[in-house]
């Protein structure tokens, strides 16, 4: 199992990867190093898989394109690492930009799966490719904006990818975000929020979202802030960096105040909330990681930025949502969001002021109906996404693939809909 990218990438894979385990398969979990006392807390088998993904969205902050750039030098040495591990594997599992996967499945003649969290990562004329932030474009630009998608990951990735292939004695690939996708895809998200497009080029097996068990309690000072006044709203951007963190949580504390709230803040990968006023307030209290399920049933609205984990854990916990989307596939669910009630309008990140989010934050408070429907919605979610996935990789793993057989491939493509 496979997974490049930040904690939202990670997380789900390692849910199914103990999934997996307690059904008794032997699991190789590949992930950037930085994750590597996290997973090996769980008691899995860790190989650290590329670069430090923190620092490096630490470093390029808010550049999405040059951080896909940079990413290009990255598929030598996850061809490099995953050689050196899948020699004798049955299956290899891949998520967000890990091109190297079903490179070394086509070699070894195993099966392949890639695995992807949102929808508008299958392409259609009814949504722009992530990067496009504009969510209601006319089909034919939405159509523009896949094309410019699949032209910009060959110009970044197709070479690299080509060379390594040609190591492998693999023919090259014609578009590399095409090749990643190619494989059975598994779509790991709530169906309420929306289903895989049919006019998209790929097949996918929706199973609802991956959720780590919710063992760990929350710690003694946390529930002692929940238990000394009314519920608190919580306000957290994930794996997001800041270059203004300071200046982001002066604003968050400035709208709680003016909304008459509470606030748990998430320190997040950007040390939101570390210093400065917060830790003088009485009505704040600042967060490490900390287990979602524990917690947002406890607060009267979740603001986060969007990332498939924390929107579905949002809505699993029947409260208001408020998306503050940075960039991708999070204006996607902050559209989502708000399409289904379940919310108040978004506020991009580089929109966000005190004034906003306090707005943001009035409504989920006062108006009941966001709250009515988030509880609705919680109650319709799949509660067994994580089973519905050990039986798509287990289907999955149970047809072989001939060593480099292209077409097969594309058989196997069609199939996926009648895996479960």
């Amino acid at each position: 199992m496979a997974a490049v990218g930040s904690r939202g990438d990670v997380q789900p894979m390692l849910a199914l990867a103990l999934a997996l385990r307690a059904r008794g398969h032997v699991i190789r979990f590949c992930a950037p190093p930085n994750f590597a006392a996290w997973v090996a807390g769980y008691g899995l088998p860790f190989h650290g898989l590329g670069r430090d993904f923190q620092a490096f969205l630490t470093e390029i902050g808010p550049a999405v394109h040059r951080g896909v750039v940079e990413l290009r030098s990255d598929i030598r040495r996850q061809f490099d690492e995953l050689g050196r591990l899948t020699a004798d594997a049955d299956l290899i599992l891949g998520a967000s930009v890990h091109c190297a996967g079903l490179s070394y499945a086509q070699k070894l003649g195993i099966p392949h799966a890639y695995v992807c969290y949102t929808p508008s990562l299958l392409p259609s004329s009814h949504h722009p490719s992530p990067s496009c932030p504009y969510l209601h474009l006319p089909r034919a630009l939405n159509r523009f904006t896949w094309w410019l998608n699949d032209r910009i990951w060959n110009l970044v990735f197709r070479g690299p990818l080509n060379r390594e292939r040609r190591r492998l004695a693999l023919a090259p690939v014609p578009s590399a975000f095409r090749h990643v996708l190619s494989a059975p895809l598994i779509l790991a998200s709530e169906p309420g929020f929306g289903g895989p497009p049919e006019d998209s080029p790929f097949p996918a097996l929706q199973t609802g979202a991956w959720f780590l068990p919710g063992s760990e309690a929350l710690e003694p000072a946390l529930e002692r802030f929940l238990d000394a006044g009314a519920p608190p709203v919580y306000v957290g951007f994930g794996s997001m960096p800041d270059k203004k963190a300071a200046r982001t949580a002066a604003r968050v504390i400035e709208a709680a105040r003016a909304a008459g709230v509470r606030v748990v803040i998430s320190r997040g990968w950007a040390e939101l909330g570390s210093a400065g006023s917060a830790a003088a307030d009485s009505n704040v209290y600042v967060v490490g990681a900390v287990p979602h399920a524990r917690l947002f049933p406890r607060v009267r609205a979740v603001v986060h930025h969007g990332g498939a984990g924390t929107t579905a854990a949002a809505a699993r916990a029947g409260v208001p949502q408020v998306v503050v989307p940075h960039l991708l596939d999070q204006f996607f669910w902050a559209d989502r969001v708000q399409g289904l009630g379940l919310g108040p309008a978004p506020v991009a990140k580089h929109k966000l002021t005190a004034r906003k989010l306090a707005a943001a934050l009035r409504a989920c408070v006062d108006e009941p109906a966001f709250r009515k429907r988030a509880e609705i919605f919680a109650r319709q979610m799949i509660d067994d996404g994580l089973d519905r996935g050990v039986r798509a990789v287990e289907a999955i793993g149970a047809s072989r693939l001939p060593a480099a057989d292209e077409r097969r491939e594309r058989e196997d493509r069609g199939a996926i809909a009648a895996v479960g």
